[in-house]
């Protein structure tokens, strides 16, 4: 049965009014509708709060001293805002000698040195681990040039090392029991010696059977980023094998070598790594969209959903990302893009609340 026009058109003034209505209270109450991210938990709310601030306190929720908040906290409240709440761990820093406990809010060693580390471009990592979490241990140098020559060869060293002893670790260097080391003035320097840029060292060996053979050894392949090329493009350049310089120690009984013990490695030509370049060049898009979805936290990992551009896990897994590794967290920036490129093809981007927020889904 067909409905009177007169009635229609009735119904649509009622809706039509009370859309207006609702949008009247929203404008008159000044709230916004926002999505806040903290503890791993999305939720959703209609806030009259002016600032980000106020909508933490609101929401009941709290910043320790060194927690961070995406925008920041004086940030105005707008209507589709993501807030998002990073949390911060500890974990133990080495800073040229200076043992500490410090926290951050990075996953990345290198995001955490470039942003977190005053000084931190004049700095090279000693040892790291691929991803930091609570309790990670990383040991940062001043890096130091000098001379070391040792076993009749000879190096002009550029190495991240706080003292003698972890000039000598760099190289393999072991020391006898009579074993020293010299400084370009002929005094002897201790283990603890802290380096001194342009300085020369000398390893002296005393009283043991040293033989030396040149060994033929390869660099680790690097991977560089390359922002002309496209995100999935690849170039490679070629590396070459360089020549070691290694010494041993022998032991022989009878004339019969029965121990040999390397105590020294030293580069006498250098090795070339294969370098894979890889491309970051991507729709600007997709940093926007992790901007807001993670505040472009690339290593974030959550119980539901990781990666930059927040991913589900189990979208992740749909879509071909354990291509690259078990969930978005673990994969690099170039990685989720490749699997968020995949979701673009296949379903669009309408699946990601910012891609709304920002305006690329109407």
């Amino acid at each position: 049965m067909r409905r009177p026009r007169n009635v229609l058109v009735a119904v649509l003034v009622v809706c039509t009014l009370v859309a207006a209505g609702l949008g009247m209270r929203q404008v008159a109450d000044g709230e916004s509708s926002v999505e806040v991210r903290v503890d791993g938990r999305r939720v959703s709310a209609a806030s009259g709060a002016a600032t980000v601030a106020a909508l933490l306190r609101e929401r009941d929720v709290r910043l320790g001293e060194f927690d961070r908040v995406v925008p920041g906290s004086g940030a105005a409240l707008r209507d589709g805002m993501t807030v998002t709440v990073l949390r911060a761990f500890p974990i133990r820093r080495d800073l040229d000698g200076r043992i500490e406990t410090v926290y951050t809010t990075y996953a990345s060693p290198s995001d955490y040195l470039r942003r977190e580390v005053p000084g931190g471009k004049a700095l090279a990592f000693r040892s790291k681990p691929d991803r930091l979490q609570a309790g990670s241990f990383i040991i940062l140098r001043t890096p130091h040039t000098g001379r070391l020559a040792v076993d009749g060869a000879e190096v002009d060293y550029d190495v991240p090392a706080l003292d003698v002893d972890e000039l000598l670790a760099q190289y393999s260097i072991e020391l006898g029991p009579e074993d020293y080391v010299l400084d370009g003035s002929g005094a002897a320097a201790a283990r603890d010696t802290r380096l001194v840029d342009g300085q020369q060292y000398s390893v002296v060996r005393v009283g043991r059977e040293i033989v030396r053979e040149d060994e033929t050894y390869t660099a680790p392949d690097e991977r560089r980023a390359d922002h002309s090329m496209n995100v999935g493009e690849t170039r490679v350049e070629p590396g070459s094998a360089g020549i070691m310089s290694v010494s041993a120690e022998v032991t022989r009984r009878n004339g019969e070598v029965v121990e040999r013990k390397v105590i020294s490695r030293i580069p006498r030509v250098v090795a070339v790594p294969m370098v894979t370049h890889y491309g970051t060049k991507a729709d600007p898009m997709w940093d926007r969209i992790a901007q807001c979805e993670t505040a472009g936290n690339w290593g974030m990992q959550g119980p539901l959903y990781s990666g930059g551009l927040g991913f589900y896990n189990g979208t992740w897994e749909s879509f071909g990302g354990r291509d690259f590794a078990n969930n978005a967290g673990q994969a690099t920036r170039e990685e989720q893009i490749i699997v968020a490129e995949r979701i673009r093809s296949r379903v669009g981007i309408g699946g990601w609340g910012c891609a709304h927020t920002l305006g690329y889904v109407r």
